[in-house]
């Protein structure tokens, strides 16, 4: 079975967004997109590897923008490489990637739906997107780095790692995670020199390797 790697992942979120893969990269969550990829690519059917990638981007949102849409895209993307098509209703895709947004539909849920609409053509794929391009993104509380001056997001109405106001090292902490930016201690690395152009292969492999530091 065909899986994404991080690299194409960071492509077909720019292509959704329209905008360069190096923007992307500069505005994701590196860290959250590498974890969510990688329990896809763990999956050993396409419609469990689809609905890790469509739950896990709809409900994590490390994306600055379009997450539901990145989210169905990425799953339909996964679906077409394995000899698929996602053929459904604006309506029906709505309520999937908005019910994984909210918690509401898990990833096993996601992918038996997937399953049955993982058939026919593309034709109400373009549709759907449109629609889901057009949904408001969950509102989000925001500060910036002292450090690098980056907006370190925090979702309203969620538990929060910050019981009240942050202190300048709890947000530096935080972006260091989030943006791969600085290290912890705000001290600079090579990660936070400017991309531009396209994301050669070394550079999305360095990437990986630090978020997976993060994580450890």
């Amino acid at each position: 079975m065909r899986t994404l790697t991080l690299g194409e992942l960071v492509q077909v979120a720019a292509r959704t967004s329209q905008v360069s893969g190096a923007e992307i990269v500069d505005t994701m969550d590196l860290t959250i997109a590498a974890w969510v990829n990688d329990r896809s690519r763990l999956c050993s059917r396409r419609e469990d590897a689809a609905a890790e990638l469509l739950v896990g981007v709809a409900a994590s949102r490390p994306f600055a923008t379009g997450n539901l849409a990145i989210a169905w895209c990425l799953a339909a993307q996964v679906i077409a490489l394995n000899g698929g098509h996602l053929d459904v209703d604006p309506a029906a895709a709505f309520e999937i990637v908005d019910g994984a947004a909210r918690g509401d539909i898990n990833e096993l849920e996601a992918a038996n739906l997937i399953a049955c609409v993982a058939v026919g053509r593309q034709g109400r794929f373009r549709r759907m997107l449109g629609t889901l391009m057009h949904m408001p993104e969950p509102e989000v509380v925001t500060w910036l780095c002292p450090v690098c001056n980056r907006a370190v997001p925090e979702p309203a109405g969620r538990s929060s790692v910050f019981l009240s106001d942050p202190l300048p090292r709890d947000v530096i902490l935080d972006c260091s995670r989030r943006h791969l930016a600085h290290l912890p201690d705000g001290r600079a690395t090579a990660a936070n020199q400017p991309i531009s152009g396209e994301i050669p292969a070394w550079r999305l492999g360095q990437l990986s390797r630090w978020a997976t530091l993060q994580r450890a």
